[in-house]
């Protein structure tokens, strides 16, 4: 079947998504807006979206998928580009705040 474009809508309310972290932050309070693309120098295939009593952590992989090593061994293993996410460089991660009808 050829799919000429998709995506995943993950709807979370604005008080249980005060803070993010992943997708090349380091952690803190959530933007208003960010926009990630894949990067397999780094290890960023999830990011967690939360709050004190509520968080969400996304691990976006394909079939092939398989735990990169950490910390200084990640140069010998690393994260493998996933074909159905990264879209051959199309694929990438929006987060923003959208009114809920």
């Amino acid at each position: 079947m050829e799919v000429k474009d998709i995506h995943l809508d993950i709807p979370y309310a604005t008080d249980s998504a005060t803070y993010t972290m992943g997708l090349n932050r380091k952690g803190g309070l959530r933007p208003k807006t960010q926009e990630w693309k894949w990067d397999v120098a780094r290890h960023q295939d999830c990011f967690w979206l939360g709050a004190v009593n509520a968080g969400l952590m996304v691990r976006l992989k394909d079939a092939k998928y398989h735990r990169p090593l950490v910390n200084i061994y990640y140069k010998f293993d690393p994260l493998r580009m996933p074909d159905s996410w990264a879209n051959e460089g199309k694929g990438g991660v929006k987060v923003f705040e959208q009114a809920i009808p």
